[in-house]
């Protein structure tokens, strides 16, 4: 075997292991997508000869184009919510654990904002609670959320554990809730793709959040970028 079969077989092995380690969420995620995307793409040029393999690198070099046009539009998107376009990204947190990051002007005002509510409504030792996926904000306020996990995508955890998380809810009432409702469109499209289109453990998650915030107080709303649904941050009275 010499050196460049070496070479591939490792790369190989890599982008597989990747593959399998995240096989159990979104199977075209980009970590998982891009290495095995560029083993099979040098593969096809070692391949492909003449006026052919011109062509194809004209086609990949459009692709490189139009994939990071549209990653400066939309850096990241997960859960119904987009980032700002890069262009915006040129504000800086006053949050010490994100120094040296620049990011969009919304972000920053939801991040810095948010984490002053979290220090004046709670204590240390209060929990605080984010729906369905913001754990940065347990890490940046120093608070920890009153159930068992920290993160309750639906391709996280099961229906039984995601009813059982929403009852913990319910008894512990933490000092602060941060959540952006999901549509029931998301939801239902959700349901199809991982639960075969039987009503899941999230609508429990859900409507023990609405029931607790009905007796909080609102104290602020936030949009990341346009479209994406408002990111709310309830205290309790």
């Amino acid at each position: 075997m010499n050196m460049r079969e070496t070479q591939a077989i490792l790369f190989a092995a890599v982008a597989w292991s990747v593959a399998v380690m995240l096989s159990l969420s979104w199977p075209v995620f980009e970590a998982m997508a891009i290495p095995g995307l560029g083993f099979l793409l040098a593969a096809t040029l070692d391949g492909v000869q003449g006026r052919f393999r011109w062509l194809l690198c004209f086609l990949m070099a459009a692709m490189v184009f139009l994939q990071v046009r549209e990653k400066l539009d939309i850096p990241f998107g997960f859960g119904q919510q987009d980032e700002a376009s890069v262009r915006f990204a040129d504000a800086k947190s006053d949050q010490p654990q994100l120094r040296g990051l620049r990011l969009s002007p919304s972000m920053v005002t939801f991040l810095d904002e948010t984490s002053n509510i979290v220090a004046t409504y709670s204590k240390p030792d209060d929990t605080i609670f984010t729906y369905p996926e913001m754990g940065l904000l347990y890490s940046l306020t120093d608070r920890r959320p009153p159930t068992w996990a920290g993160s309750h995508n639906i391709d996280v955890i099961n229906d039984l554990f995601a009813r059982e998380e929403a009852m913990r809810l319910v008894g512990a009432r933490p000092a602060v809730i941060i959540y952006y409702d999901l549509p029931n469109e998301a939801l239902h499209w959700d349901e199809l793709f991982w639960r075969d289109g039987r009503p899941s453990g999230q609508r429990d998650l859900v409507a023990a959040i609405k029931s607790l915030v009905a007796g909080y107080q609102l104290a602020g709303t936030y949009v990341i970028a346009p479209g994406d649904p408002p990111i709310m941050v309830y205290v309790k009275r």
